[in-house]
């Protein structure tokens, strides 16, 4: 966290705060341009503003990248109530590759998503509309389902599995629209055209995105 907190303050000169409208939504963001003509799109994970996205821009720097971090719908200073766990927030992320296409030069938009920011990124580049200067993704962390991934954080604390998971699910589909049994990451990376590169990350020690399980993504 300090470690990106104090990039951040190092590259104040290089920051343009801005802003897109999607599905009735105002979003906010922080554009760092290096003066390239390429950019990666950081996508945080649920419950978490663009700060967190601080530490993960370093190396796109290095590696001659504009940088952009997001506050999601719904976090930060960007509207909304609910997380509808990356579907219509691929909507959104598409609005932000556009700005970063079409206002600021970038010939090529790549993201990089951490857990759920990982699912917005996936039905972003599965959508049949997605742009070809959106060039891949990064994953840190994908989980295979919502469903799963819940299931995991309600046993580590203990929580009954029964009925409260599947009413979690049931209140999620009742409040945003998305049905966390079709709308997976590994339904949307089934999707995604075979020219878009996606490279996989993922710790050994993970507790919630289990490698052995994220396999089945790879394999898809």
């Amino acid at each position: 966290w300090n470690s990106g907190v104090q990039w951040a303050q190092n590259h104040r000169d290089k920051m343009k705060e801005v802003q897109v409208r999607s599905d009735g939504f105002r979003l906010f963001g922080e554009y760092y341009d290096f003066n390239k003509d390429r950019c990666v799109i950081i996508i945080p994970g649920r419950c978490e503003s663009l700060m967190y996205s601080y530490y993960f821009a370093a190396p796109y720097e290095e590696a001659g990248f504009n940088v952009l971090v997001i506050d999601t719908r719904c976090h930060g200073k960007s509207d909304g109530k609910f997380n509808t766990i990356g579907v219509k927030e691929s909507l959104d992320v598409l609005k932000w590759s556009q700005l970063m296409h079409d206002e600021f030069g970038n010939k090529e938009v790549y993201y990089h998503g951490i857990c759920i920011g990982t699912s917005s990124a996936l039905f972003a580049l599965s959508n049949e509309n997605c742009p070809e200067y959106n060039k891949g993704l990064v994953t840190e962390g994908c989980f295979i389902t919502f469903r799963e991934t819940f299931k995991r954080h309600m046993i580590y604390d203990h929580r009954p599995l029964f009925p409260v998971l599947d009413l979690v699910m049931r209140h999620i589909n009742k409040y945003t629209g998305t049905n966390v049994y079709k709308d997976t990451p590994l339904s949307a990376i089934k999707k995604v055209p075979k020219d878009k590169r996606v490279l996989f990350l993922y710790g050994e020690k993970d507790l919630f995105s289990l490698p052995k399980k994220s396999q089945k993504l790879f394999d898809n």
